[in-house]
């Protein structure tokens, strides 16, 4: 079953003309809610300390699958396979 052709080209455009979807990219990015990346000081490492504090507690999470998968075969999921339960 084939779907709709699509043409990827953009011969059909004109010269100086864009796609509505690089319009509505473009707006989105410059968007005057963001201001720029701090470059240094303070706040540059505090969204340095943030990054790290979100990556360290998803990395944990994740690690900690198995004990969560040991409880669950003790309590809850008695009957169930420790594949079943993964």
């Amino acid at each position: 079953m084939a779907g709709p052709e699509i043409d990827l080209s953009a011969s059909d455009q004109k010269d100086g003309e864009k796609s509505t979807s690089i319009d509505q990219d473009e707006a989105t990015l410059d968007s005057p809610e963001f201001g720029d990346a701090p470059d240094g000081g303070t706040e540059a490492w505090l969204v340095a300390a943030g990054g790290s504090a979100i990556f360290f507690c998803c990395l944990g999470f994740s690690n900690s699958f198995g004990t969560f998968q040991e409880y669950y075969m003790t309590h809850q999921l008695k009957g169930k396979s420790p594949d079943a339960i993964a």
